[in-house]
């Protein structure tokens, strides 16, 4: 009982994460296995040193995955290949985790935090309003019949069209200056 409620924590914690509305960027150095693959995974992008070893042990242990890695990573690999890394519990390496997509950015170990925090700091200049609509919409419309995700887009299209947000980058594009969004 216990565990069933740590694992109910952590889901919800890392559901806040990748659904708090502002890209999360994690850095991972050295090993991210078990709960710490599952926290990059819940990020919105992921930049792995060289070096960086990712993956789920938990078999090996007589265990499982409990914060939400048996589903985020179907979702990020597919079945076959999640499934494989799941019953074998052998761990990736870097190159490896970004053939297939789970990493964004693979970099020199004693590089790996400059390049998040260069990435955040780009992130941060563009409309967080802007930024908040596409996530919601590529997040749910991702868990959705197509169909639905193409919904989603036009009205988060819609509701940019009206913003203050969207009149600052045009008008900013216009006169070659740097927009000075407010997140309305």
């Amino acid at each position: 009982a216990e565990m069933m409620a740590l694992s109910e924590r952590a889901q919800a914690l890392y559901q806040r994460i990748e659904s708090m509305g502002k890209p999360v960027i994690a850095a991972v150095n050295g090993l991210a296995l078990g709960a710490g693959f599952e926290l990059s995974l819940a990020a919105t992008l992921r930049i792995m040193a060289d070096t960086a070893r990712v993956g789920f042990p938990e078999i090996t242990l007589g265990a499982i995955p409990g914060y939400g890695g048996t589903q985020r990573l179907v979702h990020a690999v597919g079945q076959g290949l999640a499934i494989e890394m799941l019953l074998t519990g052998e761990l990736m390496l870097a190159a490896r985790a970004y053939e297939l997509g789970l990493a964004n950015q693979v970099v020199p170990a004693d590089e790996v935090m400059e390049r998040a925090f260069a990435l955040a700091r780009r992130l941060a200049g563009f409309s967080p309003l802007a930024m908040r609509i596409l996530l919601q919409v590529f997040y749910l419309g991702n868990d959705s019949p197509l169909s639905t995700g193409l919904a989603l887009e036009r009205m988060g299209v819609a509701a940019l069209f009206a913003s203050e947000d969207l009149r600052e980058g045009i008008a900013a594009f216009r006169e070659k200056r740097t927009p000075s969004f407010r997140g309305r």
